[in-house]
């Protein structure tokens, strides 16, 4: 069933497809089953059981040593926490799956890390790290042809507008200085105030 128009199915589908992967012991197909509800759960707006099957799901993938699934999980914990307000666990899960991407070579997965890191920073109050961080999320996702999931979209236009607000005429600038970083100064921003 598609999780858009029948989530109830889709849910019972995925439950499903756990049982049977926990029954014949497929720790990679127990993790992506986990992720499939956690995702589901997520566009319904149940953030403290999406973040719930993204933690198993994360212990699983870790236990099995799936080193490209890691930090899907790892952000999927970050994006839900984020949406469960709850922004120290969503900047260390945030911070965890950015530096596996880098290690794995999933630069889209990179973008959507620093884009994570940009929301949580400027609802901390660090507004200028928070716009370099969007303004290098923002050239990855253009140099990749890509653009961010709608639950991603909509968080980015509400940071833009926090940031537009609280850094009035240096946005323009930080978000610039932020698309001109090179990959070991956005790590090393990315890693500052923890």
């Amino acid at each position: 069933a598609c999780q858009h128009t029948d989530p109830a199915r889709a849910r019972a589908d995925y439950a499903e497809a756990l049982r049977y992967c926990r029954a014949s012991g497929d720790g990679l197909g127990q993790a992506s089953a986990l992720n499939n509800l956690a995702v589901l759960e997520l566009e319904q707006g149940r953030h403290q059981a999406a973040r719930s099957h993204f933690r198993q799901a994360l212990t699983i993938a870790e236990g099995v040593r799936d080193a490209a699934l890691v930090p899907f999980l790892e952000y999927g914990v970050g994006l839900a926490a984020t949406l469960d307000d709850d922004p120290r666990a969503a900047e260390q899960a945030f911070l965890g799956a950015l530096h596996a991407a880098r290690r794995t070579g999933q630069r889209s997965l990179i973008a959507y890390s620093l884009l994570g890191l940009a929301v949580v920073r400027a609802a901390d109050g660090r507004a200028t790290q928070a716009a370099a961080l969007l303004g290098a999320s923002s050239a990855l996702f253009d140099e990749l042809g890509e653009e961010p999931e709608r639950i991603e979209a909509e968080l980015r236009e509400r940071v833009v507008g926090e940031l537009r607000q609280s850094l009035g005429d240096s946005f323009d600038g930080a978000i610039s200085d932020g698309r001109l970083l090179s990959g070991a100064e956005i790590v090393e921003l990315a890693g500052e105030g923890l």
